[in-house]
């Protein structure tokens, strides 16, 4: 039997696997065993971890950092407020719930905090595969302490 663990953290990622009474940490396609939890838009694909941070560069108005920060919180939220202020890629409140504004030229959209999560998910789940070669059948997924419950249910 595998299993994986998948942390989310504020600024990285890193996925876990157990197996034969082990867990390893698992390194990823660059080698390294901790992801930036990025995520970068362009015209034609999303890019996750090491290369949407190297891009954020040329691309910073449509790259997603922190994403924990607003995730499953309000435009009142005073943790919300201060990401918004800070934050290169613009955030904005669309039928009561925030979104980052993504423009790729083509077209503009806005990404829920939730799908830039499970991008990141996807990213770890695929580390881990690699090293499995298939699918494990259970998954853990630790989040940060002061994850309140709204932000728990957002990554659901």
């Amino acid at each position: 039997m595998a299993a994986i663990g998948v942390h989310l953290g504020c600024t990285s990622a890193c996925v876990a696997v157990y197996k034969d009474g082990r867990a390893d940490v698992v390194a990823n396609d660059a080698g390294d065993r901790v992801t930036p939890a990025v995520v970068a838009y362009s015209e034609n694909e999303e890019v996750v971890g090491l290369a949407a941070k190297q891009s954020r560069i040329r691309n910073i108005s449509n790259t997603v950092m922190k994403v924990k920060q607003i995730l499953g919180r309000s435009s009142d939220d005073p943790q919300a407020l201060k990401y918004i202020t800070e934050s290169k890629c613009s955030v904005i409140e669309k039928n009561g719930k925030l979104r980052y504004k993504i423009d790729t030229g083509e077209e503009t959209k806005f990404v829920n905090p939730g799908d830039v999560a499970r991008l990141i998910f996807s990213k770890m789940k695929e580390t881990a595969h690699s090293v499995l070669g298939s699918d494990a059948n259970d998954v853990v997924i630790t989040v940060p302490f002061d994850f309140g419950e709204k932000q728990k249910n957002a990554l659901g």
